[in-house]
This record gives structure tokens, C-alpha cells and sequence, in this order.
């Protein structure tokens, strides 16, 4: 078992349908920066308030830190990341 706990962070990004779930998890893995242990897909929504070419996103990820315990401004500072990361390169938004 491992000395230091997780945090796990799920998020839910407004892309476009034609973006592959294997697109998105690389730009998690290649933005969240090293304590990024785990990205997990969890589920797509389409419909609702979301226009037809969209589709929202469910991803859960796990930080863990092999020396510490992790900040919430460290995990935090990492979901940015993603967050900008996806909206530069792919107009990705928070689903609200």
C-alpha cells in the first residue's frame, strides 16, 4: 500500500463530437504535469443543452505524489492545466 494518499479530480469538458477519447486522455497525460497517476474515462452525454456537434466528457483523474502529500493548489494548479490545455486544442469548456 502506498505511504501517501490519492486525490482524485473528475471533470466533464465540452468538446467536439469528433474528438476520440484517446486524443483527450493524451492531452490529460501530456498536461497534468508528473504527479498524475491515473486517467480513467467515465462516461459522454449528448443531447440535452449540449449543441448537436458536442458532446461532454466525463473523466475522472488520480494525482498521487511519491515523496508526499499533495496541496490542493498542487492538484488544482494541474487541472488548469488540462482544462487550458483542452480548450487551446480542441475549444473545450467546462460543462456547467
Amino acid at each position: 500500500m502506498p505511504p501517501f494518499p490519492t486525490v482524485i479530480r473528475d471533470l466533464s469538458l465540452v468538446v467536439p463530437r469528433s474528438l476520440s477519447w484517446s486524443d483527450l486522455c493524451n492531452t490529460v497525460n501530456d498536461t497534468a504535469g508528473p504527479i498524475l497517476e491515473a486517467v480513467q474515462y467515465l462516461d459522454v452525454f449528448q443531447g440535452g443543452n449540449i449543441p448537436e456537434d458536442q458532446q461532454s466528457v466525463h473523466f475522472s483523474m488520480v494525482f498521487r505524489h511519491p515523496e508526499r502529500t499533495l496541496t490542493g493548489d498542487e492538484v488544482d494548479r494541474s487541472v488548469k492545466s488540462v482544462i487550458d490545455a483542452s480548450e487551446a486544442r480542441f475549444g473545450a469548456r467546462l460543462r456547467s
